[in-house]
């Protein structure tokens, strides 16, 4: 994952934002892709094509994900209920404000 952000970061870019530009499935299918070069000054010439496929890509990611930030305090629970209940971080969170904001 850090080969696919060192070769397709932009300048300044932090690893974030480059998560969020190239979307979760093309991280998934480059690690599942990827092949360690063997040539030990790591250059071994040989590309399987991802990296290209996603510099000529200009289109906005198709899943766009929004930031939150909260307290620790509030962070530290959510995470404990989180193991309690057995549910990503996140289900939680969306279950919450939808039935706080009634959202259908």
């Amino acid at each position: 994952m850090f080969v696919y952000f060192k070769e397709l970061r932009e300048t300044q870019e932090s690893f974030g934002d480059f998560c969020n530009r190239v979307g979760f499935d093309a991280i998934r299918e480059y690690v599942a892709n990827y092949k360690p070069k063997t040539d030990v000054s790591g250059e071994s010439g040989e590309s399987d094509g991802l990296a290209e496929a996603v510099k000529s890509n200009t289109s906005i990611p198709k899943k766009l994900r929004h930031r939150v930030t909260v307290r620790d305090d509030v962070y530290s629970k959510l995470k404990q209920a989180s193991v309690e209940q057995g549910k990503p971080m996140t289900d939680m969170v969306n279950e919450a404000l939808k039935a706080y904001l009634e959202v259908e």
